[in-house]
């Protein structure tokens, strides 16, 4: 059966589980309607969409620890004339979808992407070329083949597209499509890369900080666990995120306020300073 439910009351939880939309439309779909929604806990397995956004409502949207996969679509997506707002989405589980999370639409407010997992899908993000918001993703782990495809659509190119102390873990970390360029309004720094693509540096100039052609060194991939292992490159790669910009929200805190945090969403078990910060998360890891 599916489930479609429009202006979510704050800190709503939705009918759990929902065991495989309709093609027809997203399982849950917000179409504009009230402020400070939440989308929480569910889970959400196939169908052509998971979480879909779009209106100009959606005032203070929340979108976390949701489990979704086997989606045809994305897993979550933003589209239609721009929520307005703040929006955040965080700690999501995102697997077997043709995409992580896809942004189609002229965000009119920032939107913040951050201590995601999302991992054999088709590519983790995808931008439109119309999108164009403080758009920043930061402390994502990412094991899809493609990290992030920056879709051109004939529309003006997307803006203000940031990209900062995530893990790209699979085979390509940028992929262009529709003739986009992906240089103007899109910038990605402080991120670990296992693909060695050292001509974005040549051609963008970006990840100068980066740390490109390395194994971020999961626990356990092949099960689903993400944590870091000590020996992690991806270990103490980040930046504080604070630096980048003000009044950025995080579920996780360094042993010393000065220390660089790890890169990705899930730190190596043995820095991580509070426990229950994870609390979400640790229900969705293996052996945790």
């Amino acid at each position: 059966a599916s489930a479609q439910r429009t202006g979510a009351q704050p800190a709503e939880r939705h009918p759990s589980p929902i065991p495989g939309c309709v093609a027809a439309g997203p399982a849950i779909l917000l179409d504009g309607a009230g402020i400070n929604n939440a989308v929480w806990g569910n889970e959400i397995e196939g169908g052509a969409k998971g979480v879909e956004v779009r209106g100009r409502g959606s005032e203070g949207l929340h979108l976390y620890s949701n489990r979704i996969r086997g989606i045809a679509g994305p897993g979550i997506l933003l589209a239609g004339a721009g929520p307005r707002g703040e929006i955040r989405v965080y700690g999501n589980r995102i697997r077997l979808s043709r995409a992580g999370v896809e942004f189609d639409c002229p965000l009119r407010e920032r939107i913040l992407v951050f201590r995601n997992v999302l991992y054999e899908n088709g590519r983790d993000f995808v931008v439109r070329g119309r999108t164009a918001a403080l758009l920043l993703a930061y402390h994502n782990t990412c094991a899809s083949p493609t990290g992030v495809e920056y879709a051109g659509d004939g529309q003006a190119a997307a803006e203000g597209v940031r990209f900062f102390n995530n893990i790209f873990g699979g085979e390509k970390f940028v992929e262009t499509s529709g003739g986009a360029d992906a240089k103007p309004g899109f910038f990605t720094d402080y991120n670990v890369i296992r693909d060695n693509a050292r001509e974005i540096r040549e051609k963008y100039g970006w990840e100068a900080n980066g740390l490109l052609g390395a194994d971020p060194k999961f626990e356990d991939p092949a099960k689903g666990n993400f944590w870091l292992r000590p020996d992690s490159p991806a270990v103490g790669r980040g930046i504080n995120i604070s630096l980048i910009e003000q009044g950025i929200p995080d579920t996780y805190e360094p042993l010393h306020p000065e220390a660089r945090p790890d890169a990705g969403a899930l730190p190596n078990r043995i820095a991580r300073r509070d426990e229950e910060a994870f609390e979400f998360r640790l229900q969705e890891q293996p052996g945790r």
